[in-house]
């Protein structure tokens, strides 16, 4: 496996983790067979999935090594090569029967693997094969959900057109569209817009998750200013929030600095002398961060130039 994929590795453990996935079961899930569940992938036939060697797999497989085999993690062979870019053993595992919804132990599929990964024929083929575009791990992430957070377009688009919910999963957290907002990808804004045009009329986008949060919230405390933009345009309410709304301007002018984005936010009503972290106003931070075009905007606003912070500071004390 070349060094792309093995770090893409490391970014789905990781995007993992963030979600909560849920330890394994101790039963075999309904979708995995006996053998499946009991059988060792050999190294190998690991080491084969990870060059993508079809040739090699399908001698292995020839001479009796499991098509449903796992390894410790409860990655089957399909899971590794729903990676690969190529997808030569993706192809030769569908053609020889493995199961294409096959769960790894924390309930991701190989659709989810190909879409984070990026690999949009792969989804494509996996999808041909009938994979299920709405399954979810044990925490409710999609493959739609993973292909947002990675910032990858096509694959998304693929999914979107064989029936994938932007807005629906498990639980908020997991949704494509609150995922897709607090992405850090370069492909954000893209992606964004591809979603949210996706979204029916009349349907809020303001879902929130169990602590309240917003994907409006999500992007401003990502930092990404243009997420934040196009969901206002969208219609979101920056008041709608569960959570502590008052921070939202403090941490839009801290995390972005992005003057039309207080400003919009200050149209849609949120109050410009509400206080952030360490009782700080959003004039505060603006003259921290030495955005000149958002003092301007707040003071206009009516934010107090003379507001004290909990240590004594006025905006001007900090003024970089």
């Amino acid at each position: 496996m070349t060094t792309a994929p093995k770090l893409h590795a490391v970014l789905f453990a990781l995007c993992i983790a963030f979600l909560s996935v849920a330890c394994a079961p101790d039963e075999p899930k309904p979708n995995q067979s006996v053998e499946s569940s009991t059988s060792e992938m050999s190294k190998e036939m690991e080491l084969a999935l990870d060059s993508d060697d079809a040739e090699k797999v399908t001698a292995l497989l020839d001479a009796g090594e499991a098509l449903e085999g796992t390894n410790e993690e409860g990655w089957a062979p399909i899971h590794f090569a729903a990676r690969e870019p190529e997808g030569r053993c993706l192809r030769l595992l569908l053609d020889r029967g493995a199961q294409v919804d096959r769960e790894k132990d924390d309930g991701a599929t190989a659709l989810m693997l190909a879409a984070s990964s990026g690999h949009t024929e792969n989804v494509r083929l996996l999808l041909e094969h009938e994979a299920d575009v709405r399954a979810e791990t044990d925490s409710g992430s999609t493959a739609l959900g993973m292909a947002a957070i990675f910032g990858h377009v096509e694959p998304a688009r693929v999914l979107l057109e064989h029936g994938a919910s932007v807005l629906k999963s498990e639980t908020a957290e997991t949704a494509p569209l609150y995922l897709a907002a607090c992405g850090l990808s370069e492909h954000n804004a893209a992606m964004m817009k591809l979603l949210v045009d996706r979204i029916p009329d009349g349907v809020s986008v303001d879902s929130q998750t169990q602590g309240g949060q917003t994907p409006l919230e999500g992007a401003i405390s990502s930092g990404n200013a243009d997420a934040a933009k196009l969901l206002l345009r969208a219609g979101a309410n920056p008041l709608s929030s569960a959570g502590d709304a008052r921070l939202l301007l403090w941490k839009a002018v801290r995390m972005t600095g992005d003057a039309e984005l207080v400003r919009m936010l200050l149209d849609a009503g949120l109050d410009p002398e509400a206080r952030g972290v360490q009782a700080q106003t959003a004039l505060h931070a603006a003259a921290d961060i030495g955005s000149a075009a958002i003092v301007e905007l707040l003071l206009e606003a009516g934010c107090d130039p003379n507001a004290t912070d909990d240590a004594g500071n006025t905006p001007l004390h900090l003024v970089a």
